[in-house]
């Protein structure tokens, strides 16, 4: 039985509660079996042997993602077409034009 992407999410965030692998089979509804599947093959994407590994590498993804979707939100202002005047949104033109530098 596969799990989907965002059944793996939920897994990884309770995971990152250190909550224990049978609890977390609990709350998801899944055999242990399959959540600790998940979890090896969660070690085999992220070339991690660990829960700590796991954890930071989904975590360094989840923000890299972040990071992408508020660039192209950027964008998108800046070609202007969403109409704002807001002074938050130069605030952050501003800062990420200063990253760039």
């Amino acid at each position: 039985m596969g799990v989907r992407k965002e059944a793996k999410d939920e897994i990884v965030k309770l995971m990152l509660q250190d909550i224990p692998t049978d609890e977390i089979a609990k709350r998801m509804n899944y055999s242990v079996g399959t959540i600790r599947k998940v979890f090896e093959e969660l070690r085999e994407e992220y070339g991690v042997n660990s829960k700590p590994g796991i954890a930071a590498a989904y975590l360094r993804d989840e923000l890299v993602g972040l990071q992408e979707h508020v660039e192209e939100v950027l964008n998108i202002l800046d070609n202007g077409q969403i109409a704002t005047g807001t002074k938050s949104i130069h605030r952050m033109r501003k800062k990420r034009n200063q990253r760039k530098k």
